[in-house]
């Protein structure tokens, strides 16, 4: 299903705007795909000499608007309103309105959505992506293109040098054609993939955690493998045809996961009409993963 966006707009009728002491935030909101930014901007602040210590203001972030099934929305405006009733200690020192000043800006930032978005650009510099989601195409569009573009940055780099990009993964699973792109773009990406499991991977979002180079997990997370599910709905000849070509679908993620773990074919075959759950122990043990955080790697190897 296509994604839409989400248009917000607070603000306060024009005679506050007379009485009231306030900050206005223009903030980023993601909605699409190409950048713009707005740039923060006090409004009525107390005292203006608050404001000296961000003499440029806070920079513009990054946002995205528009895109196809989306409304274009390149920022909107969190306006946070309070009333000061303690002019008389506030104008021999100006200390307390510096203090307040800050409260208005830490809670703008917060409440207005900036601090997530400020790590999700941090996390997408530090090269982290998170599947935390149902596996669709709206799921993988992104991560596959962030690995793209992760590849074509590392151009002329050798495999051992470059940044490995941590892939967060947590799915009940989703789509098999989805999962299938992401998975062989994770294959064929020069610059190592890991993928990291700290909550579970079932179905096809076992299939996409065991696809990394190297491959985490957390002690008690979760796996699930089993035969998935399908849904036929046509004639009788096509009805045939479409599971005659789901048993072949059947037989490369068969071979697929025999070639990301250590399993057998009997083994495969002996599981597949079951639902398989693990945990990383077993997990581990049957090849399909390769560390535990805190029994043989430490943390610091996926943040």
């Amino acid at each position: 299903m296509p994604r839409t966006s989400k248009i917000c707009s607070k603000t306060f009728a024009s005679d506050h705007l007379l009485n009231l002491s306030y900050s206005v935030l223009h903030e980023p909101y993601r909605s699409g795909k190409s950048l713009h930014g707005a740039p923060l901007r006090v409004i009525h602040s107390i005292p203006f000499n608050a404001i000296r210590l961000f003499p440029a203001g806070l920079p513009g972030l990054p946002v995205r608007s528009g895109g196809k099934n989306s409304f274009t929305l390149s920022h909107f405006s969190s306006l946070i309103s309070y009333r000061l009733r303690f002019d008389a200690i506030l104008s021999p020192y100006n200390i307390l309105p510096l203090f307040v000043h800050f409260v208005i800006i830490e809670h703008a930032l917060i409440e207005g959505g900036i601090v997530s978005d400020y790590f999700y650009l941090n996390d997408l510099k530090q090269r982290k992506l998170f599947i935390n989601e149902d596996i669709e195409m709206a799921t993988i569009d992104e991560i596959v293109k962030h690995i793209l573009q992760y590849n074509s940055n590392d151009v002329g780099l050798e495999a051992a040098k470059r940044d490995p990009i941590l892939l967060y993964v947590t799915s009940n699973g989703g789509e098999v054609d989805a999962g299938f792109e992401l998975i062989d773009v994770i294959l064929n990406s020069k610059t190592p993939v890991y993928t990291i499991n700290l909550g579970y991977w079932y179905s096809m979002g076992f299939l996409i955690g065991i696809a990394g180079h190297k491959r985490y997990a957390s002690q008690h997370s979760k796996y699930l493998m089993h035969d998935g599910a399908n849904f036929v709905y046509n004639s009788g000849a096509k009805a045939q045809d479409q599971m005659q070509f789901n048993r072949r679908v059947e037989e490369k993620v068969k071979q697929y996961i025999l070639s990301r773990s250590s399993i057998t074919s009997e083994e495969y075959d002996s599981k597949l009409r079951v639902e398989w759950y693990m945990f990383s122990d077993e997990a581990k043990a049957k090849g399909f993963i390769d560390h535990i955080i805190g029994v043989d790697c430490d943390i610091d190897e996926i943040i």
